[in-house]
C-alpha cells in the first residue's frame, strides 16, 4: 500500500512525489539507552502545520506539548534523541524550493532547535538517523536510484560532526531502518536480502549478518530494549490492516504479538526504563487520516494516546 508518508514518517512534498513508486522505505527505528524517561520527540502528522518547525516533543503522560524552533530547513521529521538526551537528529529538506526534486538530509540540533548542524549533503535521500550508544556516530538509510525500476536503500554511518561517511551495505542493497544496540555491538535493520522483508542484525562494520525473523510477511522498523535483550518491530504477519507490533529476544526467539486490533501500528520505540513502548498508529480516532502517538506497556497493556504525530523517540535522562 502506498502512502503519502515514508513508513509513517512525514517528509517534504518533493520527496513524497519522488517516492510514489517506492514501497514503505525507511522510518526511524531506534535504540533506547538505559536511564530515566524524558520527553518523547516526534514528527508532525500529515496535514498538521505547527509553527517554526515540524518536530515536537511531549511529556510521557501526553502533556506539555512543545514545538522545536527550527526554521532554517523545512519539514523536519523522524527525530532521534542522542544517548545523553542533549541533541536531536532529524531529517529535513535542506532548501525552501519545492521544485528542486528529492532532497532529504540529516541534521542535529539541541532540544530547543538551536545549534543546528547539517551532517549530510548529497543528491540522494538520507533517512532514519539512529545514534551509536557513545554518541559519536549515527547510522541512517540512503535511498538512491529513485528514477529506476529498482530503487535501492543502503545503511550508512557518519560521525556526529558529519565526517567519515561510509556504507555498511553491499552496493544495490535493499536495507532499511537501522537501530543501534545499547551496547554498540549490533545494528538491527530490515532487509529483503533473505527474500521477504525481515529483521536482521549486523556488527558495526557491516559484517556478521544474522537473520532475526522468519515469516512470509513484511517485518521492519526494529528497536532495541534498553538492556539490549529484546527487539520490538512492526509486522504485517497475522493482520490484514497494515501492521501490528511484535517483540522477541534479540535472536528472534520467544516472539509475542503486542498489539491486536484493526489499526496499523508502526514505528515502535522503548522508553529508557524499558517499561513502555511508544509507537505511531492510524485509524484509532475513527478515520485513517489521523496519525497519532500512543504508548503501551512493554507487555502490550494499558494503551494511551499521547499526541497527534508520527515517528516517536524517547529521550534518555541520566
Amino acid at each position: 500500500m502506498r502512502r503519502p508518508t515514508v513508513n509513517g514518517m512525514k517528509v517534504g512534498s518533493a520527496v513524497v512525489a519522488a517516492l510514489v513508486a517506492l514501497p514503505l522505505v525507511a522510518a526511524p527505528a531506534l535504540a533506547a539507552f538505559p536511564g530515566r524517561n524524558g520527553r518523547i520527540a516526534f514528527g508532525a502528522a500529515p496535514g498538521d502545520h505547527p509553527p517554526l518547525g515540524w518536530v515536537r516533543t511531549v511529556a510521557p503522560q501526553g502533556t506539555d506539548l512543545q514545538t522545536l524552533a527550527v526554521n532554517t530547513a523545512r519539514e523536519q521529521s523522524g527525530p532521534a534523541w542522542s544517548p545523553d538526551g542533549r541533541r536531536l537528529a532529524f531529517v529535513a529538506d535542506s532548501t525552501f524550493d519545492y521544485t528542486d526534486g528529492v532532497d532529504a538530509e540529516i541534521y542535529t540540533s539541541d532540544p530547543r532547535g538551536g545549534d543546528l548542524r547539517r551532517l549530510t549533503q548529497t543528491s540522494e535521500l538520507e533517512l532514519a538517523p539512529a545514534w551509536s550508544p557513545d554518541g559519536r556516530r549515527l547510522a541512517y538509510a540512503v535511498v538512491s536510484a529513485l528514477d529506476s525500476a529498482d530503487p535501492r536503500s543502503e545503511i550508512w554511518v557518519v560521525n556526529a560532526d558529519g565526517t567519515g561517511r561510509r556504507s555498511l551495505s553491499a552496493p544495490g542493497a535493499h536495507d532499511y531502518d537501522p537501530s543501534w544496540s545499547p551496547n554498540g555491538a549490533r545494528i538491527a535493520f530490515s532487509s529483503d536480502r533473505s527474500g521477504g522483508r525481515e529483521i536482521h542484525t549486523m556488527d558495526p562494520a557491516g559484517g556478521d549478518v544474522r537473520r532475526v525473523t522468519f515469516d512470509s510477511d513484511q517485518d521492519d522498523q526494529p528497536s532495541w530494549s534498553p538492556d539490549g535483550r529484546r527487539l520490538v518491530w512492526a509486522s504485517d504477519v497475522e493482520t490484514f490492516y497494515g501492521a501490528e507490533l511484535w517483540a522477541a529476544n534479540a535472536d528472534g526467539r520467544s516472539a509475542v504479538r503486542l498489539t491486536r486490533n484493526a489499526f496499523p501500528d508502526r514505528e515502535p520505540t522503548y522508553s529508557p526504563d524499558g517499561r513502555w513502548i511508544a509507537f505511531s498508529t492510524q485509524c484509532r480516532a475513527g478515520f485513517c487520516e489521523a496519525h497519532e502517538i500512543w504508548r503501551i506497556r512493554s507487555d502490550g497493556g494499558d494503551p494511551r494516546r499521547l499526541a497527534e504525530g508520527t515517528s516517536p523517540d524517547w529521550q534518555r535522562l541520566p
